[in-house]
């Protein structure tokens, strides 16, 4: 592990880097079970914590390693697994707007994956939680990051003003950087 924070791939046994690799495990064993076991939850929680903190740790040959594209299908499987868990809902919009303001080419390359869309559904489909402070900023945060990136697909698609229904939550001090 120490090897992949320093940026050594090669020592960590890997081309590219898949940080997410036991967030994977987590959400599948958890999600095996119905109704889901909060022990699993809890498990899969601690690895999107630990994802975050990878991400905020690796040094530049680390970033520029993440395969994206694996991110991204397993951000968006956490986001379809999740529902109504809030803790995971809120660490996997952390990570992934962790992914798009650290790693090169990343906005960019968000709108070309089934992520954004899921991103999207998600945002609209936790809308009974939109009371809860701490989704709200990972929400609004994303949504800053991908306003500078990709202002125009946003537009296009119509996301800004559904990110802007989260703003009454944290009130005027997101609204400069997205709108």
């Amino acid at each position: 592990m120490l090897a992949a924070y320093n940026g050594d791939r090669r020592a960590a046994g890997a081309h590219t880097t898949d940080f997410l690799a036991a967030a994977r495990e987590a959400r599948q064993k958890a999600c095996a079970k119905t109704p889901m076991d909060a022990v699993d939850c809890a498990a899969w929680t601690a690895a999107l914590e630990d994802a975050c903190t990878t991400l905020c740790l690796g040094g530049e040959g680390f970033i520029r390693g993440v395969d994206v594209d694996a991110a991204f299908d397993e951000l968006a499987s956490t986001f379809a697994a999740a529902e109504h868990q809030l803790e995971p809902l809120v660490l996997g919009f952390r990570t992934l707007a962790s992914v798009v303001d650290l790693v090169p080419r990343a906005a960019h390359l968000i709108v070309l994956h089934r992520v954004f869309d899921a991103t999207l559904q998600t945002a609209h489909g936790v809308a009974q939680l939109q009371a809860c402070e701490p989704l709200a900023e990972e929400v609004l945060r994303v949504a800053a990051i991908l306003a500078a990136e990709v202002r125009e697909v946003m537009l296009k698609r119509g996301c800004l003003s559904l990110f802007a229904t989260y703003l009454g939550v944290l009130g005027e001090r997101y609204r400069p950087t997205i709108l």
